[in-house]
């Protein structure tokens, strides 16, 4: 390793000139062929570094456009959690307790399976708090109603 007299960089033991500058070990200038092969490859590791800074800018606008259709993607699975929908009576309510179960209401087939249950299953299938939210937005009625 020898130090450069004129830029004062270090420079590797093998090489006969200053990668920096072009000097000599003696401290001679450069001739013009040296001159121009370091301004070349200064060029060439500018244009690197660009292109690197170019790349990562990219990287980064990449994920930061995905950031916002992610984030639209979490809230509609947040208002599924907490809601029922009935898209045949354009209706929205609030679930008892967050769920993914029974997000989207199909009344006709949920009359079907309530109808299709004995007894004991149509009991347990009032106790729940679909059917009660049902019933309360008269969505369903008891055949009991619709006979008085």
């Amino acid at each position: 390793m020898w130090k450069c007299n004129h830029c004062k960089k270090t420079v590797d033991a093998e090489l006969i000139d200053c990668w920096n500058c072009g000097y000599s070990q003696e401290g001679l200038p450069p001739d013009t062929e040296v001159l121009s092969q370091i301004k070349e490859a200064k060029q060439e590791q500018k244009l690197e570094r660009e292109n690197e800074k170019y790349r990562a800018d990219r990287l980064k606008n990449k994920a930061s456009s995905l950031r916002l259709p992610a984030i639209a993607v979490a809230g509609i699975f947040m208002f599924l959690l907490f809601f029922h929908i009935v898209p045949a009576h354009l209706t929205v309510f609030p679930k008892r307790s967050p769920s993914f179960a029974d997000t989207f209401v199909d009344v006709d087939e949920y009359i079907k399976r309530y109808n299709d249950q004995n007894f004991i299953g149509m009991l347990a299938m009032q106790a729940t708090p679909l059917y009660q939210q049902l019933a309360e937005r008269g969505l369903i009625v008891s055949k009991s109603k619709t006979n008085n």
